[in-house]
């Protein structure tokens, strides 16, 4: 004999394991849009170095992205919400980004690098902190781990061993 009673609540119990799912996944998204938005608006909106928004946020890897007319903002909540446009987020993608690399999510925004106002770095998240830096002369190149620590001993960009031409090899 069926107990039919004993589905219902299953069924019941079920549903509602769903539909607490749906909603958390609904604040996820919303907490997401909100924290790429208020980056955006802090940086200026659809005046910022982004431009206007080109599409809605989606995932990708562990966190968000969402594309802006000149670039995209990322979204991870341990790293926040963060600006990438240009050659250092060419770089970043061509490396696989935020979902096929393993550089992590960015942990600031695209600012200006130390060797004059036409250059630029972003770092990211990974255990290693690794940076994309880019000038107009050298073009983006990733630094990162025991390289990128004994660089910014010696001063980074602006130190003795002046900007990355190339990333990292192991020849």
């Amino acid at each position: 004999m069926v107990d039919k009673t004993r589905g219902k609540h299953a069924d019941k119990a079920s549903s509602a394991q769903c539909t607490q799912r749906r909603n958390h996944q609904q604040d996820q998204s919303q907490r997401t849009a909100d924290a790429i938005n208020q980056a955006w608006n802090a940086a200026g909106g659809a005046g910022s170095v982004v431009g206007g928004q080109d599409g809605d946020v989606y995932q990708v890897g562990a966190g968000y992205g969402q594309k802006f007319a000149d670039g995209k903002i990322f979204f991870e909540p341990s790293a926040g919400a963060h600006l990438l446009y240009g050659a250092v987020l060419d770089k970043y993608e061509s490396l696989g980004g935020p979902a096929d690399s393993d550089l992590g999510f960015p942990n600031i925004n695209v600012v200006p690098g130390l060797v004059g106002p036409d250059s630029r770095v972003s770092t990211f998240n990974a255990s290693d902190k690794p940076a994309v830096f880019w000038t107009p002369d050298t073009g983006a190149w990733a630094v990162r781990g025991a390289i990128n620590v004994a660089w910014d001993k010696l001063g980074g960009s602006a130190g003795t061993l002046g900007v990355p031409v190339e990333d990292e090899r192991y020849d």
